[in-house]
């Protein structure tokens, strides 16, 4: 069992699983006040540091294309780019991907970091496929041999980052985090393969809570198709109160 620093929970429900307490390793001080005591054997570095690039397209909307490359909006994102369907994306032409995908596309093992509006949402790459992210998205490129992608993006969706990341939000007109503020950012980096082992558990440990929210999401609905026709039955006549 990974013990992940920080991450011990009291459980009520039954249904959720299980994990152990404790964590009996070494511990220093991460000097970030909202992460606290980290693995002594891990590093708190800053982004820069750990990434090839952090891009973005040019800012310009290219029209619309009935047959293209797939061109994502904030909103299409999804945890994973092979959750996406891509068939109800827009569509850009040939011309304009070639021109756009020269200075920035993503690609398996990269991140997308929605800057804008809804900040904070991150899709990790998963899969091979030629598409862009519009300019309200940066496209980050961990370096392979310091960090591992799927541990940032489970890193990013922590509350920690978005404790860091809320620093930098520029809200003076609409909200957003420039790209030299990711690269400030400090990363609490176990060594390679405990990243790995930490995404890996992760991956397991999230698709049981998916799942189970998944089946707590059909029974409310199951509920509420029975509570209408409760409804109905009555105020119809259809049944009558004995």
């Amino acid at each position: 069992m990974i013990n992940i620093y920080n991450c011990e929970q009291k459980r009520s429900n039954p249904e959720i699983p299980d994990e152990k307490d404790g964590n009996n390793r070494p511990m220093k001080d991460s000097g970030i006040k909202w992460i606290g005591q980290i693995p002594d054997d891990w590093k708190a570095i800053k982004t820069t540091y750990l990434v090839e690039s952090i891009s973005d397209i040019d800012h310009y909307m290219p029209e619309d294309s009935d047959t293209g490359f797939p061109y994502l909006m904030i909103g299409d994102l999804k945890d994973l780019i092979s959750k996406i369907n891509f068939e109800n994306c827009k569509k850009v032409s040939k011309e304009d991907y070639s021109k756009l995908s020269m200075k920035s596309k993503a690609n398996k093992g990269d991140l997308i970091f929605a800057r804008y509006a809804t900040i904070g949402t991150i899709c990790y790459v998963d899969s091979d496929k030629d598409f862009l992210v519009s300019y309200a998205c940066l496209t980050i490129k961990p370096n392979k041999t310091k960090l591992n992608g799927k541990f940032l993006f489970y890193y990013y969706k922590s509350s920690s980052f978005f404790e860091e990341v809320s620093k930098f939000i520029n809200s003076n007109t609409q909200a957003n985090v420039g790209k030299e503020s990711l690269f400030k950012i400090k990363v609490p980096i176990p060594p390679k393969d405990e990243q790995q082992a930490i995404a890996d558990y992760l991956d397991a440990k999230c698709t049981e809570l998916d799942n189970l929210i998944a089946k707590k999401e059909q029974f409310v609905k199951e509920i509420e198709t029975y509570k209408k026709s409760l409804i109905y039955e009555y105020v119809t006549g259809k049944k009558e109160i004995i």
